[in-house]
């Protein structure tokens, strides 16, 4: 009687166990999911951000930043912005 008893539990073990792994293994594709979207969209903002500026801005432009206050937050507001440009080491820069 003691064994059936243990094997009815046993029996209930596994088929909680393997609900869990059902769960898991949809919240595992889930995150699969979202993290393949993210990585496209991450190469789309890079390539946005590196392709070279349509037309070169005029030397005179300059940004300026104003710290203002928004919501009672600081906030920088650009004026003038000009293109991303290659700096000498290769990089990007803002002006």
């Amino acid at each position: 009687m003691h064994i059936l008893m243990a094997l009815e539990k046993a029996m209930w073990k596994a088929e909680d166990l393997q609900a869990e792994v059902a769960f898991w293994k949809t919240e595992a594709e889930r995150a699969t999911g979202r993290a393949e979207h993210a990585h496209t969209r991450l190469h789309e903002c890079l390539e946005i951000l590196c392709a070279p500026p349509l037309d070169e801005p005029s030397d005179d432009a300059v940004t300026v930043a104003t710290e203002v206050t928004v919501n009672g937050k600081p906030v920088l507001r650009l004026r003038n912005q000009r293109a991303l440009s290659t700096n000498s080491r290769g990089g990007r820069n803002l002006h």
